[in-house]
């Protein structure tokens, strides 16, 4: 056995369901040690919280967890009124950078309320500090009460998260974690979150932008995948002015309309890219101890539900 602290726990509280994926911490390939999904309680009334504090409890006794088991946790905050927005700015230090990071974030970020917002930034590529000289900087935000609602249901099953990440940049771990391949330098990729109540767009280049946006939830099993190709085409377009007009040269799905039948293929054939299902088990060991509920043939088949949880994971490790 090991220490518990040398575990890594991603949990992604959706708006209908809770999903947590707990490996063995270290670089490089993880033990995939418990993975798990539950939904939110059908019957009786209940606050968001509420219910997805009774399935997180749910899942922990599932997989025969104490919050003791689950070492660093992470948790991610997703949805419409997260934004994430890459920009250039004068070269800075680090105290400088966030002293002015609120007026920044006024300027580029569409937060209803900013003196409300939970902010956060990270340099992405900086040149030499000189006169005119320019570095990229990743700026995230969302509502602090979205963010300390995740705080306060992981707080009222014992637990206590080391980080909150932002969904979309759990989404390009999850990609680069399984496979490095898809994000080498000069290759710009897109996935989509096919969530419960919105689906969210992110947009990659290695050495470009980053970029992402969310929708309202799209009934992509009637539509063929028509509303969703309609809003992936506008905000490629958009997201190609801030890329030097680079095209999409792949698109991954995840979340659970991911696994709506032939939808990948419908999207590929309206899209005219390819277009797959993102599985970020592929790296994993997987290593199910005693009272794992999810078989392997089902861990593949629910990874694209996953993708956050497992993202979470590849937290630290020199992606974005």
């Amino acid at each position: 056995m090991f220490d518990s602290r040398e575990s890594i726990t991603g949990i992604d509280l959706g708006a209908a369901g809770v999903k947590l994926a707990r490996a063995r911490a270290g670089k490089g390939i993880r033990r995939l040690l418990n993975v798990g999904l539950a939904d939110f309680p059908s019957e009786g009334a209940g606050s968001w919280a509420e219910k997805a504090g009774i399935a997180l409890r749910g899942l922990l006794a599932d997989q025969g967890l104490k919050p003791r088991d689950l070492g660093r946790v992470l948790v991610a905050v997703s949805g419409p009124s997260v934004h994430l927005r890459q920009v250039e700015m004068p070269v800075l230090s680090e105290t400088e950078l966030r002293s002015s990071l609120r007026y920044e974030a006024r300027q580029h970020l569409p937060l209803e309320n900013l003196g409300e917002a939970a902010l956060d930034c990270q340099v992405i590529e900086g040149m030499a500090r000189e006169e005119g000289s320019k570095q990229s900087v990743l700026m995230v935000g969302a509502p602090d009460s979205l963010v300390q609602s995740r705080i306060q249901v992981l707080n009222g099953a014992g637990i206590d998260p080391e980080v909150v990440d932002v969904a979309p940049l759990a989404l390009l771990n999850a990609l680069e974690g399984s496979d490095p391949e898809a994000m080498v330098p000069g290759r710009t990729v897109a996935i989509a979150d096919l969530g419960h109540s919105a689906s969210t767009l992110v947009f990659n280049r290695r050495g470009g932008a980053v970029y992402s946006r969310s929708v309202a939830a799209i009934d992509n099993g009637n539509s063929g995948g028509k509303e969703l190709a309609q809003a992936f085409r506008e905000t490629a377009q958009f997201y190609a002015q801030m890329n030097e007009r680079r095209t999409i040269d792949q698109l991954y799905l995840t979340g659970g309309g991911a696994l709506i039948e032939d939808l990948s293929v419908a999207l590929a054939d309206r899209l005219k890219l390819p277009v797959a299902v993102l599985d970020a088990t592929r790296r994993l060991a997987y290593s199910p101890g005693r009272g794992q509920k999810l078989e392997e043939a089902e861990l593949s088949a629910q990874a694209p539900r996953l993708a956050v949880a497992l993202g979470l994971l590849f937290w630290g490790d020199g992606g974005v």
